[in-house]
């Protein structure tokens, strides 16, 4: 009895690829037929120490209950198709058993087409990154806007309007500073020649 059978949900053409299937019940030495048929003809073949034609038994190929695999290729057809199963005691002219179920054959392309609507789809639900955004006011200090982004990373710098006029004025009373003190020297060592000239005549 064929218990169980098991192929790809998706079989690509032109790949080879395994279907297996459980069999009990199973006395003696028997062949078997492992045949896909597409719209009219017989699509794929059976691997038996080199590719061979699937309408053919492979014969003497089970012997006891349990687990079997079958390697097989397809090509050059796409779409709907059926896979007949038949056992014969081997060297007997009729079959005993037959199991038939539908397969869906696809190109490579449409499979990797397939594939990649599904990383899209998988990428559209992938959460974006979230922004943190730090601000830092300090009025006696310069004030730091930082924005973190997890693959971008910048720190913008500004001054304070108070800061800006702490400034403005240091730099005003230095600059009057340094115009007094080159005021004075020059008045001194103008009243110096003076003094000088004076003194000689």
């Amino acid at each position: 009895m064929i218990n169980e059978i098991d192929c790809p949900n998706e079989i690509i053409t032109n790949k080879d690829f395994y279907c297996s299937f459980n069999l009990s019940g199973v006395n003696g030495l028997f062949d078997i037929k492992f045949q896909m048929y597409g719209t009219n003809s017989t699509i794929n073949k059976v691997w038996n120490n080199g590719w061979q034609r699937s309408d053919w038994y492979l014969n003497g190929f089970i012997d006891k209950n349990g687990n079997y695999n079958i390697k097989n290729i397809i090509y050059n057809y796409t779409g709907n198709a059926e896979l007949i199963i038949r056992i014969r005691e081997s060297g007997e002219k009729s079959f005993n058993l037959e199991k038939k179920i539908s397969l869906k054959i696809v190109s490579e392309r449409n499979e990797e087409n397939n594939t990649n609507i599904e990383e899209k789809e998988i990428e559209e639900y992938v959460e974006k990154p979230k922004i943190n955004e730090t601000l830092i006011l300090n009025e006696t200090s310069k004030t730091i806007i930082k924005l973190n982004y997890d693959d971008i990373s910048s720190e913008i710098v500004y001054e304070s309007r108070t800061n800006k006029i702490k400034n403005g004025l240091l730099f005003l009373s230095i600059t009057v500073f340094v115009g007094l003190l080159i005021f004075q020297l020059f008045k001194y060592g103008k009243r110096d020649n003076d003094n000088r000239d004076a003194w000689e005549s």
